[in-house]
């Protein structure tokens, strides 16, 4: 039976520019599921897979047929609702990587070890190795992350969180450079937050720049020993060595940075994100590193094995208790409201305080929230 979906794309050279597409999805074949995509969150992680797109492929995950257009990857629930994999039965609620559709077909990669566990593999031979970690879906009904409770907290920050878990892990392993204190851009946003109450458990001092709107908000978090506002760069103390991470994307703020604390002051600088796409424009000062989580992600799974799920739950469970003090969930149905919101994302115009789930449906009745 072919089904009829809606798709959201973005143009390949203006992510601000969208294109709701019908797409005519076949019969599936073996091996194959159909999945009604529920709900999905929405964030500036999301804007940074469409600014890297091109460059690290994240729209080769999900392609289209008109060759100007590309899919933006989300993290969704979905539910089964049509099978020809023995693995996977119709009805199963699944968390993984989708595009913002209403439906999407995925080729399920038998793994008996798998089903067990509560996963299964989507096989993308044409994309590198490292990309596996986006390939991996799990089940609700086993998924030792998954809480009913905190659905749309879970698909709001999962992804964002196991970004900054994994950035403080990399960070840590090597000492963070050396250095004594973090500076972190965009310290409202959410990658940024999560990343500092990790650092902070660590013991190393952190610094949060910020707009003056956000102030109030980051402040509220508590986890920055000192908060500086975009034009305050200039009286950040320059008495410790320094490590810079850099959430926003702004070549720009990194300079100012560079040109106030000095080159030889700073240990490292990372980029992690980008929370406001307009800003993503030039170049980064010194031998700024882009932090790929995955590869990261590949090099731990090795090394730690089945300590690192143990690891992981405990972070997560932290996290998790105080997610209600982070955010107010604002949940956002049909493509007219996704747009929207994806164009304002786009030109960094959400508030801090804020986290959406959203939903091509029309109304809820496709979703489990």
């Amino acid at each position: 039976m072919s089904t009829t979906t809606q798709e959201l794309w973005v143009a390949r050279d203006n992510i601000d520019q969208t294109k709701l597409a019908t797409v005519k999805l076949g019969p599936i074949k073996e091996d194959e599921v159909l999945c009604r995509i529920d709900s999905f969150g929405l964030s500036a992680n999301n804007v940074t897979y469409a600014v890297l797109g091109q460059s690290y492929r994240y729209f080769d995950f999900f392609p289209t047929s008109d060759a100007k257009y590309a899919n933006v990857p989300i993290w969704g629930m979905a539910t089964v609702t049509d099978s020809n994999s023995s693995a996977v039965k119709v009805g199963e609620r699944v968390y993984g990587y989708f595009p913002i559709a209403q439906h999407h077909v995925l080729k399920v990669k038998a793994a008996a070890n798998g089903s067990k566990e509560g996963w299964f593999y989507v096989p993308r031979e044409h994309l590198p190795e490292d990309r596996k970690v986006y390939n991996q879906y799990f089940r609700a009904s086993a998924d030792p992350f998954y809480d009913p409770r905190h659905e749309g907290e879970m698909l709001l920050f999962r992804p964002l969180f196991w970004t900054s878990f994994f950035l403080a892990d990399y960070l840590k392993e090597n000492k963070y450079y050396g250095a004594k204190t973090v500076i972190i851009s965009s310290a409202s946003s959410k990658t940024a937050f999560c990343f500092a109450f990790l650092a902070q458990a660590s013991g190393i001092r952190t610094i949060g720049l910020t707009s003056p709107s956000s102030v109030p908000f980051v402040k509220s978090l508590g986890y920055y020993d000192s908060i500086y506002t975009y034009d305050q760069i200039s009286s950040i103390p320059k008495d410790s060595t320094v490590l810079y991470v850099d959430v926003s994307g702004s070549k720009a703020l990194a300079t100012d940075v560079f040109n106030h604390i000095g080159a030889s002051n700073i240990r490292r600088s990372v980029s992690v994100g980008m929370s406001n796409a307009q800003e993503a424009k030039g170049t980064f000062p010194g031998e700024t590193e882009i932090f790929f989580a995955p590869t990261w992600i590949k090099k731990r799974q090795d090394e730690l094995r089945d300590q690192l799920p143990r690891l992981q739950a405990k972070a997560w469970k932290e996290a998790m208790d105080r997610v209600d003090n982070w955010v107010k969930l604002s949940n956002g149905h049909g493509p007219a409201s996704v747009e929207k919101l994806w164009k304002t994302m786009v030109n960094g115009r959400t508030a801090p305080d804020v986290g959406y789930v959203m939903s091509l449906w029309k109304t809820d009745a496709g979703s489990k929230l």
